[in-house]
């Protein structure tokens, strides 16, 4: 049973390992015994200065469901691009086949459309342009 489902039949909440949050050492979301399934959590995902892509976030069996952006923002659009195995990348798309790119901005709650993004274990943030400097983006995670 994955991640969603019970542990030794108690829920399961999800908890954040520590990482880099590259490729190489994705942001790792695991389960712990005895915790509310249902329980909402968040994971800092950084962009580096004069980068757009963010950190890895390593899902598992979980899904992301909005992003908040700092108050401080170059961009105002993003991109969401899923993995299945953290090396090769794809943007994710709405059903029309066109990029699923909403608006951001500083201070903004992104609520996302977990059906474009629901499944791949792998997901990163794409800013629409290269960020002036650092910066940190808060996902909301919580259990399929």
């Amino acid at each position: 049973m994955g991640l969603a489902g019970n542990v030794l039949n108690k829920p399961v909440l999800v908890k954040l390992a520590e990482s880099t949050g590259d490729a190489a050492d994705p942001i790792v979301v695991t389960a712990v015994a005895g915790s509310a399934a249902s329980e909402r959590l968040t994971y800092t995902l950084t962009v580096g200065a004069g980068q757009q892509n963010s950190s890895v976030l390593d899902l598992g069996a979980n899904t992301i469901f909005g992003v908040a952006f700092p108050a401080s923002l170059t961009s105002t659009t993003f991109t969401v691009q899923v993995s299945h195995d953290g090396l090769t990348w794809f943007t994710a798309k709405k059903d029309d086949g066109t990029a699923y790119a909403p608006t951001c901005g500083a201070s903004f709650y992104v609520p996302l459309t977990v059906a474009n993004v629901m499944g791949p274990r792998y997901l990163r943030i794409v800013m629409g342009t290269a960020e002036a400097a650092a910066r940190s983006l808060t996902a909301f995670v919580r259990p399929i």
